[in-house]
């Protein structure tokens, strides 16, 4: 004769296969997941792989003469003194050779002057760039240290929390654009971040009032008092 089977014996083999079954179906999605995972570092490698190369663009030095180039340099350091004093002085106008030459003098840039060179046409920022990938993407199992997007591409400037601002808009590399995810990383870094980073030019937060592009030159205004 067999045993009768009681409600707290049915109660624990329910709660015993509930919890089997939770198991496996964990089990399968940790599979489902590194699988995923391990698809997506394979093709975020072979995209790095494919876009982006061993070697940095060296850019070479704009040839500007010492005497215009402290002439250049003057006029920036003016520029900052009458913001510094508040005072309502005309905007600092710098044509793309004058952006050129002030990225490979001025300390500030040291890191900026590596990675782009740029020519303003009309309204828009052009230019070619030579970023280092794991500036931009830190990801574990991608390899980004060492690989650089060597390629062309437009800029947007403004001011963001205060402080000048330089994003890329648009960026193709050995011909092609970089795909939407790459792109989208790429689009959220600001390429003037060490600007903001110096406390020097921290100071002067608030102190801007407008950077656009404007008939081929870089316009830069002051906040008025």
């Amino acid at each position: 004769m067999s045993a009768i089977e009681t409600p707290e014996k049915k109660r624990r083999g329910c709660f015993f296969y509930g919890c089997i079954t939770l198991i496996c179906v964990g089990l399968v999605i940790a599979v489902a997941v590194f699988f995923v995972l391990r698809y997506f570092v394979s093709r975020a490698n072979g995209i790095i792989a494919e876009y982006s190369e061993a070697q940095p663009v060296v850019f070479q030095k704009v040839g500007m003469p010492d005497d215009e180039l402290k002439k250049l340099q003057d006029r920036v350091t003016a520029f900052s003194n009458e913001m510094n004093a508040h005072s309502n002085g005309p905007p600092l106008v710098l044509s793309s050779r004058d952006v050129n030459a002030l990225m490979f003098s001025v300390t500030n840039f040291k890191d900026l002057k590596d990675m782009v060179r740029v020519d303003i046409e009309g309204g828009k920022i052009r230019g070619q760039v030579s970023l280092p990938l794991e500036n931009f993407f830190q990801v574990p199992f991608v390899h980004t240290k060492g690989r650089y997007l060597n390629g062309t591409g437009t800029f947007t400037v403004g001011v963001v929390s205060n402080l000048p601002a330089v994003y890329i808009q648009t960026l193709e590399v050995k011909g092609k654009s970089l795909p939407s995810q790459f792109m989208m990383q790429v689009k959220g870094k600001n390429m003037a971040e060490d600007f903001e980073n110096s406390p020097t030019n921290s100071a002067k937060a608030g102190q801007y009032d407008s950077i656009e592009v404007k008939d081929g030159n870089l316009v830069i205004k002051a906040k008025a008092n």
